[in-house]
């Protein structure tokens, strides 16, 4: 995904979405072979369990994953990237899979705001990916859309279909903006214009986000999240960034949360080098 070729050391949301939450794959062993042009790059991979997979059997899961992306305008701070993504994985000897999402934030405590519990009698599951950003000057517009459908071995079972998307916008009140990465199809950090070290008053940024994730499907019921973010930012240096995170959450009646909504206000300092 997008979200995951941004460091989160430069994200504009501390937290990435509940989408990348529910769909993305843990980190895995495996190999990528990775090609690219000047505004183009293509990557594909094979991986194997987790590092930190406790399951008790010799039948390792398996996953065979691509990416493409292209920016047709790539001119400074005005570009335009698209990409898609495509993963094929197989479970291991347990024949589960689990698709569960937190509130927005990773200072929940362990709490799940959806979930679809343990899956069982998995074959193998595909997910799509379907990314877009455009940005020109201060301003920034970004989304992605997930589906995932999981083929189940008992073939009075019906193959089950779950899917998420986000979308958000950010604008640098100061001028400055994320520099495009071709080579990788992912964005970098921000410097500001006028550091606090060189008299100014660093960068600021504002950012909202939507995200929606649907984990319910025949007999599965994860419920549906839907999460809105504000953001502030500043940057006072190259590599010091202060964040304020407003995370608000409403699900269904399925979700872990029933039909409550779970509001977090998040803040966070960071020094990176």
């Amino acid at each position: 995904s997008l979200e995951q070729h941004v460091s989160n050391l430069n994200q504009s949301f501390i937290e990435r979405s509940i989408v990348h939450d529910a769909f993305h794959p843990v980190r895995s062993i495996g190999a990528t072979a990775k090609h690219h042009g000047q505004n183009w790059s293509i990557a594909a991979g094979v991986f194997g369990d987790s590092p930190n997979d406790t399951a008790d059997t010799d039948d390792q899961e398996y996953a065979l994953g691509a990416r493409g992306t292209y920016a047709p305008i790539l001119d400074g701070d005005h570009y335009l990237h698209l990409a898609g993504a495509m993963r094929h994985a197989d479970p291991n000897g347990t024949d589960t899979f689990t698709y569960n999402a937190r509130p927005g934030t990773r200072l929940s405590d362990g709490v799940q705001a959806a979930n679809t519990g343990a899956i069982s009698g998995v074959e193998d599951a595909m997910t799509y990916a379907a990314e877009i950003a455009y940005n020109i000057g201060p301003v920034a517009l970004q989304g992605e859309y997930m589906r995932v459908d999981v083929d189940r071995t008992i073939p009075t079972l019906e193959e089950l279909e779950f899917e998420g998307w986000y979308a958000h916008a950010s604008w640098f009140l100061t001028g400055e903006n994320r520099k495009y990465i071709a080579k990788k199809g992912g964005l970098g950090r921000v410097k500001p214009i006028a550091p606090l070290t060189q008299g100014g008053i660093g960068a600021w940024e504002l950012a909202a986000r939507y995200a929606s994730v649907d984990l319910t499907d025949e007999d599965v019921t994860g419920g549906e999240l839907d999460t809105t973010n504000f953001a502030i930012n500043w940057y006072p240096h190259n590599n010091v960034r202060f964040d304020l995170n407003y995370i608000h959450n409403e699900g269904d009646s399925n979700t872990p949360i029933g039909d409550n909504d779970v509001d977090a206000v998040v803040m966070r300092a960071q020094v990176d080098f």
